[in-house]
């Protein structure tokens, strides 16, 4: 199922996979640096929404584009 998603091809290649990455890093390392004070609140809000965005793009064009690529096997 999951190199369905990934079109096929590692994680890493793949643009569901840095989609999900920066959806990880954005609900776990941001407002963890926010809690340890490396970073105000103002900015974990805003580095948190712009990377959800990016996350979430990223993820929806790797979904499509793995949904529409021919499989070609060789």
């Amino acid at each position: 199922m999951l190199g369905n998603i990934f079109g096929g091809k590692a994680w890493f290649k793949s643009l569901t996979g840095w989609g999900g990455l920066i959806l990880a890093l954005a609900w776990t390392l941001v407002p963890g640096l926010g809690e340890l004070g490396a970073l105000s609140p103002e900015m974990v809000d805003t580095l948190t929404g712009m990377m959800t965005k990016a996350g979430s793009l990223l993820g929806m064009l790797g979904i499509r584009k793995a949904a529409t690529t021919a499989n070609i096997e060789g």
